[in-house]
């Protein structure tokens, strides 16, 4: 299961990244949106991480 897991988190990082492209390359969006979109981003995928890590060190398998 711990390999399927590990799948999920990294195709939801993944999908964060190409998120995080289609906001640099959107002229619609303002400097300050794009910031804060960007922050957002990057604490969605810092909580997955750390998620992933604390089912890494749980040590049931």
């Amino acid at each position: 299961m711990l390999s399927y897991y590990t799948a999920i988190i990294m195709m939801s990082l993944i999908a964060l990244g190409v998120l995080a492209l289609l906001i640099r390359d959107n002229n619609r969006l303002s400097f300050e949106n794009k910031r804060l979109l960007y922050i957002t981003c990057g604490l969605i995928a810092v909580s997955a991480l750390a998620e992933w890590c604390g089912v890494q060190m749980d040590g049931r398998r």
